[in-house]
């Protein structure tokens, strides 16, 4: 329930926000300024000074917009969402002066932009309010990271492979500091959810990903598999230490099944010591891979509020004249609704895939209470994807 109410907040919000924009002036135009370094391609920097200065133009107008629609603390979260899509934000540019310097080797352009500040508004409102279903949605992380280490000398060199969990440690931190809610393997233990001699020891794919996060209870399951690759050589006659951590990480929904996030990537660094270059590379490696799976996630579920997308609704307790009476009912006149697919009827229970245009909570509150053939209709599930209805007497 404290799900349900949260989710009509938020569409009652992107709702208030939406109509909010529509009254503003849907552009803004601003004059802006952007630099870059010659470096012996005159015509390479000038494109580059262009695109710092279409970057500048968004980052003011992203700035007044964000202020006005997000909490302090996840300012720079959000600005930094919005602010990587900048190309879809200038509807259009002219080239105002340049100039180019040659003692420092430098272009600077003066622009002036016209940028979409009501779909700044639209996506920076709706990332805002998503960041609510953070706290809501948990995590659950499944990452198999090892250490590769070359021992012995000679003839007896040998590497191992050390299986260690560190970077698991760091990734859960990272997503904590962004506020999300890391679900604690060990409490789950403890409950008996997960057993250690259980059927999920490892996650493969998608679908054991999707079948352990329906286990466990939780909105997200990472999965994947990380690699530290140890060295050492001696720069002037002083051992020098290096790590290099590659990543492959996977972000499912067990809901639907669908991976809507990923991070693949390499990060290294050297120390004096080992311990020194394996915890700096990990620290840094789970801050990159924590920023980009946070983005990810965000973009999905700012899709599944602004853009269409596919619901499973389920509705139990109807016979098949409820079952097509309803495939009815979303059909005639439901906001946001662009399609309906009856998917099959079965012992009582009917399902639709809806081809919808919002988000989930918006139908889910127009749905509850409705009257259907005598009955009345009552959400029993609720989830980004999915819709539990149940038609009570």
């Amino acid at each position: 329930m404290k799900r349900f109410l949260l989710a009509a907040l938020l569409a009652f919000v992107l709702g208030a926000s939406g109509a909010f924009a529509a009254e503003q002036d849907p552009a803004k135009v601003v004059t802006v300024k952007g630099e870059a370094a010659i470096n012996n391609d005159l015509a390479a920097a000038k494109e580059r000074a262009k695109e710092a200065a279409l970057r500048e133009a968004v980052n003011q107008v992203v700035g007044a917009t964000v202020t006005s629609v997000s909490e302090m603390q996840d300012y720079t979260l959000v600005r930094d969402i919005v602010f990587s899509q900048t190309a879809g934000y200038v509807s259009e540019y002219n080239l105002v002066s340049e100039q180019v310097d040659q003692e420092y080797d430098l272009v600077t352009a003066t622009y002036q932009v016209k940028v979409a500040k009501g779909e700044i508004d639209k996506d920076a409102a709706a990332i805002a309010a998503l960041m609510a279903m953070k706290k809501q949605n948990s995590i659950h992380l499944m990452v198999r990271d090892v250490s590769t280490e070359t021992v012995g000398e000679g003839s007896a060199k040998s590497t191992l492979a050390i299986s260690h969990g560190v970077f698991e440690g760091e990734l859960r931190n990272s997503l904590k500091k962004d506020g999300f809610f890391v679900a604690d393997a060990n409490l789950n233990l403890a409950s008996g959810k997960l057993k250690s001699d259980g059927p999920f020891q490892a996650v493969n794919n998608p679908q054991e990903a999707r079948e352990l996060g329906i286990t466990l209870g939780v909105q997200l399951v990472v999965y994947g598999t990380v690699v530290v690759t140890n060295s050492v050589e001696k720069v002037y006659e002083q051992e020098l230490h290096a790590a290099v951590l590659r990543a492959s990480l996977v972000a499912v929904a067990p809901d639907s099944g669908e991976v809507i996030a990923d991070y693949v990537g390499s990060t290294s660094a050297s120390a004096h010591t080992m311990p020194q270059a394996a915890n700096r590379v990990v620290a840094q490696a789970a801050a990159a891979a924590s920023k980009e799976l946070r983005t990810e996630i965000y973009s999905a579920w700012r899709k599944q509020v602004t853009g269409a997308q596919t619901v499973i609704v389920e509705l139990s307790g109807v016979n098949f004249g409820d079952f097509n009476a309803f495939k009815d009912l979303l059909e005639a006149d439901v906001r946001g609704v662009k399609g309906v697919n009856a998917n099959g009827f079965k012992a009582g229970v009917g399902r639709f895939d809806v081809k919808l245009v919002g988000g989930s909570a918006e139908l889910a509150k127009f749905l509850a209470g409705k009257r259907l053939r005598g009955k009345t209709l009552d959400v029993d599930t609720l989830t980004p994807n999915t819709i539990g209805l149940v038609l009570e007497k």
